[in-house]
C-alpha cells in the first residue's frame, strides 16, 4: 500500500484507516487524490461585462472554494488583498469614463483561480435619474408614448404606484400623466438607471395642462416645461386654493428636502420657504395641501407668452411729424467662455418706415441695418449691412422682424435668430430661450420731442447655435454654441444721432450655473457729465428682486481708451473714446440694499456713425470682466463673470 501527500495526518490516518479494510480484502492499493487549488465558485456580477454610470460604486463579491488569499487589480494596479479569506467584496468608484479591467486573483499555497470584468463608465444620459430606494416623480406635459412599457422600457422597478386624493387611495399605473406625482421603486443591486430623454418626448400636439386638485393632499408635478420655477410661479393659479407644498424626496435621506408655505417670502427657518423661494423642477414630485377643489392648469402667462406683448415692435403713424426721428431695434448678445465666443447681433429700423424708396448708401435716409460684431478665437470681426423698406418685415403685435435675409422670430422655444451677411460668407444661427421676467421699461426724455425707450426683456437666455465664417471658401469655420449665456433687449424712440446724446449700458450673467443677472443704463449727453436717466436692475433667478434708479447710482470712467498706445481706432476716432474701465455704486434709498460693480475691458469694436463731414458718433460695443459685491434682499452678493458694455459717444 503506498500513501501519497499524507500532510494532514489526522485525515490521512482515519481516511486510510477506513479504507485499509476494504482494500486488503479487495487486494488493491489506495491512492489519496492530489489536493486541488481554489476555485473562483461565484461572482457577483456573475456577467464578465458590467456598465455603470460616472460618478457610481459598485461592489463587486466572489466567492472561492477554499481559503486563499484575494487580490483586486483595476487596469494593472493593485487596488487591494483580502487575506484568507472564502468571501471577499470590492467597492469601486466609477470616477474615470471609459473601459477597464478588473481581474480578482484567488492564491495560496496550491495554486490560483481568476476572474475578469471589462467595466464600461459612460456619461449619464439626459433625463430622469434613478437609482436604488423610493423616488417620487412627474413630468410636465404629455407624452408621446405615456405607456410605462415605453417609458419604463429601460429601468428595472418591482413598484410603482400613484395617491388618488378623490378616494384617498393608492393606484396602479399604466401611463405616466402630465402634472401627477408618481412613486418608483427601485431595487437594491440594480446600480443608477435613467429614464432617457426619448422616454419623455412630449407629443407632437400637446394638449392645455389641467390636473383636478381636491382639498386635502395631492401628489404633483410641474405643469411648465422650464427646468425650475418657484412654486409662487408654477402654482399662481392656485395661490388661493393651497397652504403648503412639500418636496422634493430625497431617496438618500428618505425625506422632503423643503416645506413651502404659500404666502410666506424667503427664508423661513430651516427648511421651510415661502412658495417664492421654493422651486419645483420639472421631473420631481411634490405634495400640496389644497384647501378646497380647484384645477391646476398650465401658466398661461409664461416668458413666451409676455414676450409675445411686450416685445413688439412701435411703428409709428404714417403721418407722425418726427417719423425721421424714430428708431427702434432688437440687440442680442451672446458669451460662451469656454470657447472664447462673444457675439453681438443687432436688428435695426429708422426714419420712415413708410417710405419705399430708401437709399442704403445714405446714412441719413429711411432704411433698416443689420450687425453682427463677432470674437473668436481667431480675432475680431464686424459685418453691417442695410436694406431698403421693400426687403422688411415688422408688426406691431409680436416681436418677429425680417431684414432681408435676416430675421428673428418668437416661438414656443425662444427667439430663433438668423442673421446673414450681404455676401453670405457670415451666417449665425441660433435660438435664445428666455430664462428670467422682464424689466420694466426705463424711459429717458432728454430734449423736447426726444426719447430713448429701453427694456431689458430678456436679461438671461440659453443659447445653442453655429457661426460660420467665410462661408464656402477654403477658410470656411463653424463655431458651435451650446448652453451658452445670452441676453435680448429692445430699444425705441425719437432721436438723431447728430443730437447731443451718449449713453452707457451694461450686462452679465453669474455663469451658466449662478443664480443672479444685473443690467444697467444711463442716458447722458454725449461727453457723458450729465445724466438724463439711469437705472441698474438686478435678478435672483427669474425674478427683479432690485431696481435703482437716477440719484441711487453713481457711475465712473477710469482710463480713457486714448491712453490705448498705437492702436487703430484711437488714432482713427480720436474724438471718440470710451473707458477701459467703469465703476458703479448702487445704495438703495428705501431697503439698505448696495452693490459695486467694476467692469474692465479686454476686446471691443467700434461702430461709427457719420453725423457730419468727417464727425462720427461712435458705438464702441465692448466685452470683459465684471466684479460683482454687494449686500441685496438680505443677502450677501459676490461673484466674477464675463459680459458686455456698451458706450456711446
Amino acid at each position: 500500500m503506498t500513501l501519497r501527500h499524507g500532510t494532514i495526518i489526522c485525515y490521512a490516518t482515519a481516511f486510510v484507516f477506513v479504507m485499509m479494510t476494504a482494500g486488503m480484502v479487495a487486494g488493491n492499493v489506495i491512492e489519496i487524490p492530489e489536493p486541488v487549488s481554489p476555485v473562483i465558485t461565484r461572482s457577483d456580477p456573475a456577467s464578465s461585462s458590467v456598465s455603470d454610470y460616472i460618478g457610481d460604486s459598485r461592489t463587486f463579491t466572489v466567492n472561492v472554494s477554499q481559503i486563499a488569499d484575494v487580490t483586486w487589480i483595476l487596469d494593472g494596479t493593485i487596488l487591494h488583498t483580502n487575506q484568507s479569506v472564502r468571501t471577499a467584496s470590492y467597492c469601486c468608484s466609477s470616477d474615470e469614463l471609459g473601459v477597464h479591467n478588473l481581474t480578482i486573483l484567488a492564491q495560496n499555497e496550491i495554486g490560483m483561480d481568476q476572474k475578469c470584468w471589462d467595466w464600461v463608465v459612460s456619461t449619464i444620459p439626459v433625463g430622469i435619474k434613478l437609482f436604488p430606494g423610493w423616488h417620487f416623480i412627474s413630468v410636465p406635459c404629455e407624452l408621446c408614448d405615456p405607456g410605462i412599457d415605453h417609458v419604463l422600457e429601460c429601468v428595472a422597478y418591482d413598484a410603482l404606484t400613484c395617491y388618488n386624493a378623490e378616494t384617498c387611495s393608492w393606484e396602479t399605473v399604466s401611463a405616466i400623466e402630465p402634472s401627477k406625482g408618481y412613486w418608483i421603486h427601485i431595487p437594491e443591486g440594480c446600480g443608477t438607471q435613467v429614464i432617457p430623454e426619448e422616454a419623455l418626448e412630449p407629443a407632437v400636439t400637446p394638449y392645455k395642462q389641467a390636473t383636478q386638485i381636491f382639498k386635502g393632499w395631492n401628489a404633483i408635478g410641474c405643469c411648465e416645461s422650464a427646468d425650475a420655477l418657484s412654486a409662487e410661479m408654477s402654482l399662481a393659479c392656485i395661490d388661493d386654493c393651497y397652504t403648503c407644498i412639500w418636496g422634493p424626496w430625497n431617496p438618500v435621506t428618505m425625506s422632503y428636502e423643503y416645506f413651502g408655505h404659500n404666502g410666506e417670502s424667503g427664508l423661513i427657518s430651516g427648511r421651510h420657504l415661502g412658495t417664492d423661494s421654493f422651486e419645483m423642477e420639472k421631473y420631481r414630485g411634490y405634495w400640496v395641501y389644497a384647501t378646497s377643489n380647484t384645477v391646476l392648469v398650465e401658466n398661461e402667462d409664461t416668458l413666451i407668452d409676455r414676450l409675445s406683448d411686450l416685445d413688439a415692435f412701435h411703428p409709428p403713424a404714417s403721418d407722425e411729424n418726427k417719423i425721421m426721428l424714430y428708431n427702434e431695434w432688437h440687440y442680442f448678445n451672446v458669451v460662451d467662455e469656454e470657447h472664447d465666443l462673444s457675439f453681438v447681433i443687432t436688428l435695426k429700423l429708422n426714419g420712415d418706415i413708410y417710405d419705399l424708396s430708401g437709399n442704403t448708401n445714405d446714412p441719413f435716409s429711411t432704411h433698416a441695418n443689420v450687425m453682427l460684431s463677432y470674437h473668436t478665437p481667431a480675432g475680431a470681426n464686424i459685418t453691417i449691412d442695410g436694406c431698403p423698406m421693400t426687403q422688411v418685415e415688422y408688426s406691431d403685435i409680436t416681436p418677429d422682424l425680417r431684414i432681408g435675409n435676416s430675421d428673428t422670430r418668437l416661438t414656443n422655444d425662444g427667439y430663433e435668430v438668423h442673421v446673414e451677411s450681404s455676401d453670405g460668407q457670415t451666417v449665425f444661427d441660433a435660438v435664445f430661450e428666455p430664462e428670467c421676467e422682464p424689466a420694466p421699461v426705463f424711459s429717458a426724455p432728454y430734449e423736447p420731442d426726444r426719447v430713448i425707450n429701453w427694456q431689458s426683456a430678456s436679461p438671461k437666455m440659453e443659447v445653442d447655435g453655429t457661426l460660420t465664417i467665410n462661408k464656402g471658401t477654403p477658410l470656411e469655420t463653424t463655431y458651435t454654441l451650446s448652453n451658452a449665456r445670452g441676453y435680448h433687449d429692445h430699444n425705441w424712440g425719437y432721436w438723431l444721432w447728430q443730437d447731443d446724446i451718449g449713453w452707457k449700458w451694461g450686462q452679465a450673467s453669474e455663469g451658466n450655473t449662478g443664480k443672479y443677472t444685473f443690467s444697467f443704463g444711463n442716458v447722458t449727453n454725449n461727453d457723458h457729465t450729465e445724466s438724463k436717466g439711469s437705472v441698474l436692475d438686478i435678478w435672483e433667478d427669474e425674478k427683479i428682486i432690485a431696481i435703482f434708479t437716477n440719484d441711487e447710482l453713481n457711475m465712473q470712467h477710469y482710463m480713457m481708451s486714448d491712453q490705448l498706445p498705437d492702436n487703430p481706432f484711437v488714432e482713427l476716432l480720436p474724438d471718440n473714446t470710451f473707458p477701459l474701465i467703469t465703476v458703479i455704486n448702487a445704495v438703495s434709498d428705501d431697503d439698505g440694499d448696495m452693490v459695486s460693480i467694476e467692469f474692465n475691458t479686454e476686446h471691443f469694436m467700434p461702430i461709427p456713425i457719420p453725423t457730419g463731414e468727417d464727425q462720427y458718433l461712435v458705438i464702441w460695443e465692448v466685452f470683459g470682466t465684471y466684479d460683482v459685491n454687494g449686500y441685496v434682499a438680505g443677502n450677501p452678493v459676490s461673484y466674477t463673470t464675463k459680459g458686455f458694455m456698451e458706450y456711446v459717444a
